[in-house]
């Protein structure tokens, strides 16, 4: 029987940011296509509840505590999911945001904009949206894909399922799940 495209039953989903608005909503819809999800990110209080509602919706989650910014932090988080909930199939990194000082309102002087807001909002929307998680999350992903191509190589596999490593934000590691499926 082949499984839906939307079917991530067996999958361990990764939400960075998951106790925001938009990655809460993203962490509840792939929990709602079977996979177990973890929510990540710094408040306690709302992934908790994140994750009362994903399962009370019939849904398995946990709240791990991280910030995007800190290779330790993701580190951690990383392997306290993998032995919590499984290896790590999805990465979706919705962590990011704006601070009042980085922004404009009407009668501001964009020349007076305070690069160290600036550069604090780049940092969390690129660095700890996009490279850090793709590097911390991606070279384990990576990683146990290349042991799942070669184990089913070895017993003379070489089916689609290598290709289900899900990982967003890192065109390297991408490219080298491609490389790895051969698709």
């Amino acid at each position: 029987m082949t499984r839906s495209i939307f079917d991530l039953t067996g999958d361990t989903a990764v939400v960075l940011g998951g106790t925001g608005v938009l990655g809460g909503g993203m962490a509840s819809a792939l929990a709602a296509a079977g996979a177990a999800v973890a929510v990540v990110g710094r408040s306690a209080e709302r992934g908790q509840e994140r994750v009362r509602q994903i399962e009370a919706a019939g849904g398995r989650a946990l709240f791990v505590s991280a910030d995007a910014l800190d290779t330790q932090s993701l580190t951690e988080a990383r392997d306290q999911i993998a032995s919590q909930l499984g290896p790590i199939t999805v990465l979706i990194s919705a962590a990011g945001g704006n601070r009042p000082d980085a922004t404009l309102p009407p009668g501001s002087n964009f020349c007076r904009l305070s690069r160290d807001a600036w550069n604090g909002v780049f940092d969390l929307n690129l660095v700890g949206g996009a490279l850090l998680p793709a590097q911390v999350f991606g070279e384990t992903m990576v990683a146990q894909k290349k042991r799942q191509y070669h184990q089913h190589r070895v017993n003379g596999r070489n089916d689609s399922a290598v290709t289900r490593c899900r990982l967003l934000g890192s065109q390297g590691c991408g490219h080298q799940l491609h490389q790895i499926s051969g698709s």
